[in-house]
């Protein structure tokens, strides 16, 4: 009996590139607060989008909870911040696999380009306080050596005079760069620094049998894992 046929279909592209992801320093900004199927996100100083700043699928869709003008411009009162410099990393989403795909990709280079005055400016609905009470979350931020007090956003619409946006380093159904590679195994290797392993692991396998719901099933699963352990897996 065959267990796994090889997969012949991809939803998107699987592109993989060498290069760092590009890095965009945008001056007198403007940050509209998070507000799910609204328009928010981090805008120009001529009311367009930062591009560089939403996570895209397949290159094209807008997320979901994220709609944009449709005049391609916007004209709020806003608030003024001036007094200090930010490093944009969009919203943080907690779902574990989105976490891993559209928010962790966008830190590939914050311990070279964060200094000890500069914020985090981030959307979405969860708290500083919230976030960190995350035990995964809280986890790989304080592996990359960032504390709660690095982390910001606002609540009204603020006009920020300096903002450094690093491109994510994975686009879902899209591409890859390697530099997000590096940065979860080095993540990896500071978590398992202190951790007495008796046993090389040369493979892990995520399973999804035990999930109450999901987006992508593997249909016979429950067999595979079977499998798996019979042969000591």
């Amino acid at each position: 009996m065959t267990l796994l046929q090889r997969c012949t279909l991809l939803w998107g592209s699987a592109d993989l590139y060498d290069d760092d992801p590009h890095v965009r320093v945008v001056d007198n900004c403007v940050y509209l607060p998070y507000s799910h199927g609204n328009v928010w996100g981090l805008f120009s100083s001529d009311g367009k989008p930062v591009l560089e700043a939403i996570d895209f699928r397949e290159g094209v869709h807008v997320p979901g909870d994220q709609r944009l003008p449709d005049e391609g411009r916007i004209d709020l009162a806003v608030t003024e911040r001036s007094d200090t410099s930010y490093i944009y990393i969009g919203r943080i989403n907690f779902h574990y696999g989105h976490f891993l795909v559209n928010t962790l990709p966008r830190f590939w280079n914050i311990t070279k380009i964060k200094s000890p005055n500069t914020k985090i400016l981030f959307h979405g609905p969860m708290s500083v306080e919230q976030i960190f009470s995350t035990p995964y979350v809280k986890t790989i931020f304080s592996m990359l050596g960032l504390r709660p007090e690095d982390f910001v956003k606002f609540a009204i619409p603020t006009k920020i005079k300096h903002v450094v946006v690093p491109k994510t380093s994975f686009e879902e159904q899209r591409a890859g760069f390697y530099t997000y590679k590096s940065l979860c195994s080095d993540i990896g290797r500071r978590i398992l620094h202190n951790k007495d392993l008796s046993t090389r692991i040369d493979t892990l396998y995520y399973s999804k049998t035990r999930l109450k719901s999901a987006v992508g099933i593997i249909k016979n699963e429950a067999e595979l894992e079977e499998y798996m352990r019979e042969k000591g897996q």
